[in-house]
């Protein structure tokens, strides 16, 4: 949970921005790039929803923000993987719905 010198890692560092900008819900499929994301959430408790496509991640992360109008998130991994979501945004559900990348 921590590197060599006792400081939080990445992950968690993440997690608690996340948790600081009120999302509640990660939607994500699990890749290299962001296992310590999902152990970030784990420790700061955010909600962490495995989804199978990484198109079906940003899909439900927008369906929750929705249904519940509160922010979600939906995280991917490099490559391939960061390319696929991008298919979702053809159509948005909602003219209101908004996207920010930050790639990292």
């Amino acid at each position: 949970m921590t590197d060599v010198s006792g400081a939080p890692h990445g992950g968690i560092l993440a997690a608690r921005a996340l948790r600081a900008a009120g999302v509640d819900a990660l939607f994500a499929l699990p890749g290299g790039h962001i296992l310590p994301l999902f152990e970030g959430a784990r420790v700061e408790g955010l909600r962490l929803i495995d989804t199978r496509h990484e198109e079906n991640a940003a899909f439900m992360a927008e369906g929750w923000a929705l249904a519940t109008g509160r922010v979600a998130v939906a995280a991917v991994t490099a490559g391939p993987g960061f390319a696929q979501p991008w298919r979702s945004r053809t159509r948005p559900a909602s003219p209101w719905s908004s996207w920010r990348v930050e790639p990292g």
